[in-house]
């Protein structure tokens, strides 16, 4: 006889954090939704965070978990040995019991226990963010919220700006910078632009689709591979690819050679790998790879004034979701990959008109 629930694992990159949940499966699927506020994307390094209501977990794996205050009413928790986002609390009000929400992408199973419905407190990307490429989730239309679910505003299914960032002054300025800094400020430093015409060669060292040649811009890959899933928190992960001559700390000295600042800490992923992230708030920083020489710079880091996208500083490579082939949740990937694709189209066929011509 089939029983009326099933035991789901959640498990960081690591596996030092860790447990398991008791699930009815009359309660499946369960809702999901894309969280958009600055905090969780300052957090996870990612555009947006992957989100669903959970129970409590027990208390002996909260234990083994790094606590971070993101507001006066919410808690983060993540492993402080990888960085891995799992969980998030606030008080339920007149109750000392507390809501509790996962990070999807962690859970065992995922693209059959949850079924996402909505994405919330888009406001806070100025631009939109991810919810103009993820539209719609195993065909059916999300919900578009400004704030909070059901208490803000309702959007309708496309942010539309109308300019084209790429005609602005500062975009073909080689001397430009932007402020990158996690969502405690433990970590805080600039990037640079590619200054490409200087010496595109000596300067960057790397393959000409790293970069834009034509708009002095940073090429956006989206990661869909398990290692980027289980370290961010995020089933999509989007990178940019920099070599550390492009960064600068804030007083305008060179990031240092061992990559450690602030409150950085790494973890060793694979022999040749290390995953950087801030050790007070877990945010997802850098990926580095020893055997090479740029630095993959988390996106949602980028403070850009046009919002979460940042379309002055990065052009976002529609074509392809790198290691497609491993991504988890199959059904997310196909939302994302056909999304991404139908907002680009939809960019090239309305004409973007600039602003600053």
């Amino acid at each position: 006889m089939m029983s009326d629930t099933i035991d789901v694992l959640t498990t960081c990159l690591c596996g030092r954090s860790n447990f398991t949940t008791t699930i009815p499966h009359s309660s499946l699927p369960m809702p999901g939704h894309f969280c958009h506020c600055t905090s969780c994307r300052r957090i996870h390094g990612a555009l947006s965070a992957f989100h669903a209501p959970w129970s409590a977990p027990p208390s002996s794996a909260i234990e083994k978990l790094a606590k971070y205050k993101s507001s006066e009413r919410v808690t983060q928790y993540f492993c402080p040995t990888c960085g891995a986002h799992m969980l998030d609390s606030s008080p339920l009000e007149g109750s000392l019991e507390h809501n509790w929400t996962i990070a999807t992408p962690l859970v065992q199973g995922a693209e059959n226990i949850f079924e996402y419905k909505e994405h919330i407190y888009i406001e806070d990307t100025k631009d939109g963010g991810t919810s103009d490429f993820v539209r719609s989730y195993n065909g059916t239309p999300l919900l578009r919220w400004a704030g909070r679910d059901g208490e803000s505003e309702q959007l309708p299914p496309y942010w539309d700006t109308t300019k084209d960032l790429r005609a602005r002054p500062e975009a073909h300025d080689p001397s430009g910078k932007v402020k990158c800094l996690c969502h405690c400020g433990g970590i805080e430093f600039y990037l640079h632009r590619p200054n490409i015409k200087v010496s595109p060669e000596a300067d960057f060292g790397l393959p000409d689709k790293w970069f834009d040649v034509a708009t002095n811009r940073y090429i956006v890959e989206a990661c869909g591979c398990d290692s980027c899933r289980l370290d961010s928190g995020a089933d999509i992960m989007p990178w940019i690819f920099v070599p550390p001559s492009r960064f600068s700390l804030p007083d305008g000295s060179p990031l240092p050679e061992d990559r450690m600042f602030g409150t950085m800490k790494h973890y060793r992923s694979s022999e040749n790998v290390s995953r950087n992230f801030c050790g007070w708030c877990g945010a997802t920083v850098f990926y580095m790879n020893d055997e090479r020489t740029e630095w993959d710079l988390a996106v949602g880091l980028i403070d850009a004034e046009s919002g979460a996208r940042a379309e002055e500083w990065l052009e976002w490579n529609t074509v392809v979701v790198s290691y497609a082939k491993l991504a988890y949740n199959k059904k997310m990937l196909e939302a994302w990959q056909h999304g991404y694709k139908a907002w680009e189209e939809r960019k090239h066929h309305k004409g973007i008109v600039s602003d600053y011509e």
